[in-house]
């Protein structure tokens, strides 16, 4: 049995890996210049800003490839060191589906079911080893860690700003994809995501967020991929940001002795 929502958080959450936000500055478009640089300058000091921890407890529910979802459970995170733990548990039974264990570029990914434990890299991990569908996961670089992503070697298409709507909307592209980032104010509350090859749609409604210091974290987020069948909203209660964080490394789980050992 594949686990495609335990997958899919694990790699939302280490992703940052595999898309990294660029920080370069993007190709030179001189109609855009006085829009597009003030827009990158706000994105390089949200990014900036971000959580340097994370310690709470999420719920997921909506609708995964048309049929009814729920799912629960906890996630601790630290920047530095990077690491993270996050454990998925059946809504109804309270067991854990899986764990998740990142310790720098290495990831252990444990099925309980399976008596599995899998052995990835963050930096090469392929989504579709662990689930039914192969999204470019890369593109979700720091949703869940309270960052910006811009896809990797982006230029700008466009920027525009709505003053009388407080409203501002960047797109920038790659050789594999468009992106659109829309802002309200300073905040960003959507992003888009497509393919330029399958035109499949990815988009990201950033609701409820919450300041911590300088950074600012999103306790609700929805995922619509329509071409999939996902309408999944994530919500994150019992928050802890920016503070002490205990978040164990392999050795320190308490795995069956009878496992499984898969090295991908």
């Amino acid at each position: 049995m594949k686990h495609l929502i335990a997958a899919a958080m694990m790699y939302l959450m280490v992703a940052c890996a595999t898309a990294g936000v660029d920080g370069t500055a993007p190709g030179e478009n001189e109609k855009l210049k006085e829009n597009h640089e003030e827009t990158m300058a706000l994105i390089r000091g949200f990014n900036e800003k971000a959580v340097t921890s994370i310690e709470g407890s999420f719920f997921i529910d909506g609708f995964l490839q048309n049929k009814k979802y729920k799912t629960i459970g906890n996630v601790s995170y630290s920047a530095a060191p990077e690491r993270l733990n996050l454990i998925i548990t059946d809504f109804i039974f309270k067991s854990p589906i899986t764990t998740v264990v990142q310790d720098g570029r290495e990831l252990s990914i444990y099925f309980p079911v399976e008596k599995k434990l899998y052995v990835d890299s963050v930096d090469t991990i392929r989504l579709k080893n662990y689930s039914d569908i192969d999204f470019n996961f890369a593109m979700l670089h720091g949703v869940l860690t309270g960052r910006i992503p811009l896809v990797r070697g982006h230029r700008i298409v466009s920027c525009v700003r709505d003053e009388a709507k407080n409203a501002r909307f960047l797109i920038v592209e790659n050789d594999e994809l468009f992106e659109t980032i829309a802002f309200r104010g300073d905040i960003p509350d959507k992003l888009l995501f497509m393919d330029k090859k399958s035109k499949k749609r990815v988009e990201f409604y950033l609701g409820r967020p919450t300041v911590s210091g300088d950074s600012v974290f999103f306790r609700n987020i929805k995922i619509v991929a329509k071409d999939e069948g996902i309408n999944l909203t994530i919500t994150f209660n019992s928050l802890k940001l920016n503070g002490p964080v205990r978040v164990k490394n392999v050795s320190e789980m308490n795995y069956p002795r009878n496992i499984s050992i898969i090295r991908m």
